[in-house]
């Protein structure tokens, strides 16, 4: 059983365009892929927003990626020490991300 946990990532409105566009998805195409209306998706894209771990859900889902990696991109974002490889955070998140892969693969 999957347990909720309720945060709120500020500042992550950049991690989830480029995602988007990684993806190759226009704003609108990845709105109608969440259900959603453009302006509601651009909100959280242009950081007017917080994303929570719900809407964290639902968009890497609709982008086929892990919730835990858009989260964690998010959280790189915010902390800058995650996004050096050499910090013992960094490294622990990181096998914590492949192992899950592996798990979702598996």
């Amino acid at each position: 059983m999957r347990m909720k946990v309720a945060f709120r990532i500020d500042s992550s409105g950049g991690v989830i365009r480029a995602r988007r566009q990684r993806a190759r998805l226009s704003l609108q195409k990845l709105a109608d892929r969440l259900g959603w209306d453009k302006s509601r998706l651009s909100k959280y894209e242009n950081n007017r927003v917080a994303v929570s771990s719900e809407v964290i859900e639902q968009i890497a889902e609709a982008l086929g990626i892990l919730p835990e990696e858009l989260a964690l991109d998010c959280l790189k974002c915010r902390y800058e020490a995650l996004n050096h490889s050499d910090s013992e955070p960094a490294r622990l998140l990181e096998k914590l991300l492949e192992s899950l892969r592996r798990m979702r693969s598996a």
